[in-house]
């Protein structure tokens, strides 16, 4: 037989249930087809005489023999050259494989035809795998020299190890890729992949609980292909990933799994015996000097740490000390002293910045370690030792402003900040000298200003009232004489006294506002809080103003529920703020309405709540950046509109601080030539 040797697989190659003969005998005629057939024939294959007598030897061959034309082959050969010596596979009965040398003899009769073929055949199964056991460990120790000096090529650098390690898997099985994974918490962490991309399956994560579960001196290969399904989560991922056979071994070190040897490929048929042999002889190989370059490598991230952490040290301690240098306050850092008892007894300066320096007139090398009873320029900017030990036994920071003498003798103001630290504390000294004079200087002025106002609003006050005495005198007698029951004036004169009457009016409401802005600044408004009823009090309101809206041919309208509500409030200063608002509606509104709202929100029960009062005018509106200085004494919307439509700017002023006093706020909303709403919102 010319065909090549099948590969021995564990789960297929199996020994002979009973020892066979040597020899067995069989004829063939000159068909091919099997004429007579011995008992050591029926010994050798299991098939009896009966069983094989008119068959043809092609059933005694395996399938990819058969595939290569066999035995028809060698028979061919034997009838032209008279005698053929082979050896193969023959599959017995029962299906399994004995390597056999076979003695094919042409029988030939008169004339010279073949009349048929005497074969021998003998059993050599045992010396077939005697000698691919041999071949087996010259190739084992081949592949060990090749893998033993990669290792020892790049031992103990991670980084080179893993990526030759992948590569040479992958060679000497014969793999489409090859993969190396390290398990993470093991002194280091790793990975290297070598061939195809479409390959790279990530497996060490998957396979780690079986690694803890194997045998740590003699691990086993997990193997998927067509015969091997093991484990089924390695199953599913293969599927997913287009892998067909995985071979994949744990890496062991001091019976600790510290990773995965895999190969891999597309193939479902591609890895042997041998090659998981090899695979299993790498892993072998590989738990030493794998584990001694993770240890190599966490050794040098250690020093790297290392390295990395004192210069990071040392850049803090710059930073630092650049920090307290740049500082305009004076630091100093003090470590406490302590007795027997434990009891705090001094203090040892540790360090201190150029501020201090400059404080206390010492130079830095001075302040190195030493105690503060031995340095009195320190002593005298620092709070006094029984403050300093209340706060390292208190743990609480301490700040105060003290007076103390700068290094000349001369008095100064401080403000000291103490800070626990470790077991002393951080002392902070800004010298506020010239802050203390210009709070002095502040408070005298500001009382200045204060009794100047207030002899402003005494003054203002005082007028007031001696000039509304005069006033109403005036506006009295005028109305006395404009009675005219005598008739003894004329028109003109009477036209006169009604200038008159008008112009005293309109000068007591002038004074009256002095008044009341001066009783608010002064703080002197007092309040008298009662149950209002806001609906009465709207309509009281319009009632008065009702002849000043009918000289201007506005309409005057008043938006309200027909009950009572009441608020808590100063029914005259209410009245006063609602005669402002509407009377500056109908001052600033040259045609259209002026509507009084109030708008109200129903309970759950039923009961009804105002929430706010609203004047909505249709005039002239206020331009938007003067929205909130209309609320500003003696300020209005615009400076053309005093002289337009009169007024001192005073109402709105004292409108809200009225609003305000009672608990309310006094809004505005307002478009430019389309109109303004002034809202009181009522507290809640």
């Amino acid at each position: 037989m010319a065909h090549a040797p099948l590969r021995l697989l564990h789960s297929t190659a199996a020994p002979l249930s009973a020892p066979a003969p040597a020899f067995a005998v069989f004829v063939l005629d000159a068909s091919g087809l099997i004429a007579g057939w011995s008992p050591s024939a029926a010994g050798l294959t299991g098939y009896t005489g009966a069983e094989m007598v008119g068959k043809e030897l092609a059933v005694l061959f395996p399938p990819e023999a058969r595939a290569l034309e066999h035995p028809d082959r060698e028979l061919a050969i034997a009838a032209r050259s008279g005698r053929l010596e082979d050896s193969g596979w023959f599959l017995q009965k029962g299906g399994e494989r004995i390597w056999i040398e076979l003695v094919v003899t042409a029988l030939r009769g008169e004339g010279g035809f073949i009349t048929g073929f005497a074969c021998q055949a003998r059993d050599l199964t045992a010396f077939k795998l005697a000698e691919s056991q041999r071949v087996s460990r010259a190739e084992k120790l081949s592949r060990l020299a090749l893998v033993t000096d990669d290792v020892a090529g790049v031992a103990p650098d991670i980084s080179l190890l893993l990526p030759r390690v992948a590569a040479r898997a992958r060679e000497l099985t014969g793999a489409d890729a090859a993969v190396v994974e390290l398990r993470d918490g093991v002194g280091g962490r790793g990975r290297a992949h070598n061939g195809l991309a479409s390959l790279d399956v990530r497996l060490g994560a998957l396979l780690m609980p079986y690694g803890e579960s194997t045998d740590r001196f003699a691990p086993q290969c997990l193997r998927y292909d067509d015969h091997h399904e093991s484990p089924e989560i390695l199953g599913d991922v293969c599927d997913r990933s287009g892998v067909g056979s995985v071979l994949a071994i744990p890496i062991v070190h001091e019976r600790q799994t510290i990773g995965w040897l895999a190969a891999l490929s597309q193939s479902s048929t591609a890895f042997d015996d041998q090659d998981a042999s090899t695979i299993e002889l790498m892993a072998t190989l590989l738990g030493s000097p794998v584990a001694a370059a993770q240890a190599a490598e966490a050794h040098r991230s250690l020093i790297a740490e290392r390295t990395r952490a004192q210069a990071a040290h040392r850049e803090s301690e710059e930073r630092f000390h650049a920090a307290m240098d740049a500082s305009l306050d004076a630091l100093f850092i003090l470590s406490a002293v302590r007795d027997q008892h434990d009891e705090v007894i001094a203090f040892t300066l540790l360090d201190a910045n150029r501020r201090a320096e400059e404080l206390c007139g010492i130079e830095h090398e001075a302040f190195a370690n030493r105690s503060l009873d031995e340095m009195h320029s320190v002593r005298r900017q620092l709070a006094p030792l029984h403050e300093l030990a209340a706060v390292v036994r208190s743990r609480e920071p301490v700040e105060q402003e003290r007076r103390a003498l700068d290094v000349n003798g001369a008095p100064r103001w401080i403000h000291e900040q103490i800070v626990p630290l470790g077991d002393g504390v951080t002392v902070t000294v800004r010298d506020i000298t010239a802050r203390k004079k210009a709070e002095e200087e502040v408070r005298r002025a500001w009382a200045a200003a204060e009794a100047a106002n207030q002899a402003k609003t005494d003054f203002v006050a005082r007028m007031s009232h001696e000039l509304r005495t005069p006033l109403n005198s005036v506006i009295g007698f005028a109305n006395v004489l404009l009675r005219n029951k005598r008739n003894a004036l004329e028109e003109t004169e009477l036209a006169y006294l009604n200038r008159v009457k008008n112009a005293g009016t309109h000068l007591l409401a002038l004074i009256n506002d002095v008044l009341d802005i001066a009783k608010v600044e002064a703080g002197r408004m007092t309040l008298e809080l009662t149950s209002v009823d806001i609906v009465g009090t709207a309509r009281n309101v319009l009632q008065q103003l009702d002849s000043h809206s009918a000289a201007s041919g506005l309409l005057l309208r008043l938006d309200a529920p027909p009950e009572p509500l009441f608020v808590l409030a100063d029914a005259g200063k209410l009245h006063q703020v609602l005669l402002n608002i509407i009377g500056n509606a109908i001052k600033f509104t040259p045609a259209g309405s002026v509507t009084v709202r109030i708008v109200t929100s129903v309970a759950s029960d039923g009961s009804v709540t105002p929430q706010c009062i609203e004047v909505v005018d249709t005039g002239i509106g206020i331009p938007p950046e003067r929205l909130n200085a209309v609320f500003d004494a003696f300020e209005q919307a615009e400076s053309s509109t005093s002289r337009r439509y009169g007024g001192t700017g005073l109402g709105l002023s004292i409108s809200r601080a009225l609003c305000e006093a009672m608990g309310f706020a006094l809004e505005v909303e307002s478009e430019l030539g389309f109109g303004t709403t002034f809202r009181i919102v009522l507290p809640s």
